[in-house]
Formats: C-alpha cells, sequence, structure tokens
C-alpha cells in the first residue's frame, strides 16, 4: 500500500504501488469513480460498504445493527405527550433510513439521510426550538452541542458524543428517553407548584398581618409551617422513579400500533 486516505462520512481512498486506486465506503462515494451501478436495496438495519477497485466494483459488505427494542414505543410516547416535531438526521443511505423509518413509525419526510455532520448542524439549527438530539456516533458531537437539550447513548456510544451531550442515558435501552423526559417534566411542574404554592400563601398570611389580625409570633411560626408544607410538596420528587413510563413499553407489534394510535388520536385531539 503506497497512500492510503480518509474521507470524512464517505470512506476510504488508497492507492497500491502498482498504481491501482481502491476504494471502501458508501454508494455515493464509490459512484464517483465507478459507472452507472445500482446501490444494493437494504432493510432496517442493514448498511452497505462498498469496495471498487479502480473504475469497477469489486463487492459489497452489508453490516447489519438492529434496531433497538422499543424505539417505535419510545417515539410514540413521545409523540403523545408534546413532542410536535421529530426528525432522523442520519449519515445512512436513503434507502436503509427509510427502512427504519418506517419500522418506528415515521414518514418519509421526517427522514434526512446521507449527511454529514455540517449537514445535520445546519437541519438542527432550522428546527423550532427548543430542539432535542438524541446521538452516539462519534460524527455527532457537534449537533448535540448544537441543539438545545443533547442526550447521548453512552452504554456503547463514543466518547466524544457524551462529552459533547448536556445529558447521558448509561444503557442501551432506549425507551430511558421518555423516563428522562417524564421525570425532567414532572419535576419542573412539582417544583413550580412548590414554588407558587409558597407564594400565595405568604402573601395571603401578609395581607391578614397587614390589617393587624396576625400577631408577629404567629405570623413567623406561621411562615415557617408555610416554608415546610413547600418543601414536602417538593419531595414528591423523590417518587417519580416508580411511575416510569418505560416499564409500560412493549416491544410487541399489537401493542406498539395500538401505542401509535393512541399518540396519533392525541395529536388530533390536541389540534381541535
Amino acid at each position: 500500500m503506497l497512500e492510503a486516505e480518509e474521507i470524512a462520512t464517505n470512506g476510504i481512498a488508497a492507492t497500491t504501488t502498482s498504481g491501482d486506486r481502491l476504494r471502501v465506503g458508501k454508494s455515493s462515494f464509490i459512484a464517483e469513480v465507478v459507472p452507472a451501478f445500482e446501490p444494493l436495496e437494504l432493510t432496517a438495519g442493514e448498511t452497505a460498504v462498498y469496495v471498487s477497485h479502480n473504475d469497477e466494483l469489486l463487492g459489497i459488505i452489508v453490516l447489519a445493527d438492529p434496531l433497538r427494542e422499543t424505539s417505535g414505543a419510545t417515539l410514540a410516547w413521545l409523540s403523545a405527550h408534546g413532542v410536535t416535531d421529530m426528525v432522523m438526521v442520519t449519515g445512512d443511505t436513503e434507502s436503509t433510513a427509510q427502512a427504519i423509518a418506517r419500522d418506528v413509525g415515521l414518514r418519509s419526510h421526517q427522514v434526512h439521510a446521507s449527511l454529514t455532520p455540517t449537514d445535520k448542524v445546519d437541519i438542527v439549527k432550522q428546527l423550532p426550538a427548543p430542539t432535542l438530539m438524541v446521538a452516539d456516533g462519534i460524527n455527532d458531537a457537534p449537533i448535540l452541542a448544537t441543539a438545545d437539550v443533547g442526550i447521548a447513548m453512552g452504554a456503547r456510544g463514543a466518547t466524544a458524543a457524551s462529552e459533547s451531550a448536556d445529558a447521558v442515558i448509561t444503557s442501551e435501552n432506549f425507551s430511558a428517553l421518555a423516563d428522562v423526559v417524564h421525570i425532567s417534566k414532572r419535576t419542573v411542574n412539582i417544583a413550580l407548584q412548590s414554588i407558587w404554592f409558597g407564594i400565595a400563601v405568604s402573601v395571603g398570611l401578609m395581607s391578614i398581618a397587614a390589617f393587624g389580625y396576625l400577631p408577629a409570633t404567629i405570623g413567623a411560626l406561621m411562615q415557617e409551617v408555610v416554608d415546610v408544607v413547600a418543601i414536602i410538596i417538593a419531595l414528591r420528587a423523590l417518587r417519580l422513579h416508580r411511575e416510569l413510563p418505560s416499564t409500560n413499553m412493549s416491544t410487541s407489534p399489537q401493542k406498539l400500533q395500538r401505542q401509535m394510535l393512541g399518540s396519533a388520536a392525541a395529536r388530533v385531539k390536541r389540534e381541535k
């Protein structure tokens, strides 16, 4: 081997000592030197690596990356709980991306395939804020940093992605994303309830004291009671782990279909 070069997001180009040119990578990368060949039709979770010698296609290596369990159920849950726009941004080919999208319930217009890291960042910038990005690849570090909230799948994901993310899911269970969203939203709700309870009661007590109906000693004691009750209300956040949505998710086709129909009905109801 005389020279070899990695072409970011495309593949590897090499030149042998005898002058032969070798390429290994995605279909568009090989199409630059191999005239008129048809990319292989792939099923969900498959990725094709093409190998060329000079201007000839030598072969195709098919790699299988199985879809994470509960992926479809998790997206259906997110759709039913306030996530209005979901898109897939990937460097995989269009056929691979569309096959996976069909399996998780996404439509073709929600899929952006064959993208470079820069292309992914541009798409995220065009989405309405706030945006949440979930990824695990080394090329996904820029987009995780660009999104308002970046979540990395850290169990087998790239270190660069984990370092760029705002949060890291330390398991391969994709439904943990629903748990993160559920806990975050409920924690904020509980915090706001505690704050407004404390403000409302304190304002009420101060109003009563202003007209002389509440002695200073009793008022101070009542304020301490209000603080304690507000803290007790906030402590409800410690029980959120007992009601995680992932425990109710199923990978069975029948239940997944019901979950998707339920999320669609929820969207229609909100639109009305």
